[in-house]
C-alpha cells in the first residue's frame, strides 16, 4: 500500500513553485534559525532587551497621575446607586 504525501506548506506548495518558475530557485537563508535553539534565544535576548527599555523609560510612558478634587475615591457600590437612583 502507498503511503500517504504528507502535507506540504504554503512555501513548499505555492512561494517555490512560483519562484522557481520565475527563476529565482529557493536559497538557504542568510541567518538559520532552524538549528537547536536558536530561536528561543532570539526571543529571549529580544524580551530583555525590550524589557529593559520599557522598565527604564516607564515614568515617561506612563506618568503617574495627579489627584485633583474629582477624582474622589468613591467605593463602587455608591456610584451604583447613584447612577440607578436608589436612594433610600
Amino acid at each position: 500500500m502507498n503511503e500517504p504525501k504528507s502535507w506540504e506548506g504554503v512555501d513548499a506548495a505555492v512561494i517555490e513553485r512560483v519562484a522557481t518558475e520565475a527563476g529565482r530557485p529557493p536559497r538557504d537563508p542568510l541567518i538559520n534559525t532552524d538549528q537547536g535553539d536558536l530561536l528561543l534565544w532570539l526571543f529571549l535576548l529580544a524580551g530583555a532587551i525590550g524589557g529593559f527599555v520599557v522598565g527604564y523609560t516607564f515614568r515617561t510612558l506612563f506618568p503617574p497621575r495627579t489627584k485633583t478634587v474629582d477624582d474622589s475615591p468613591a467605593p463602587w457600590c455608591f456610584a451604583l446607586i447613584s447612577h440607578l437612583n436608589l436612594s433610600p
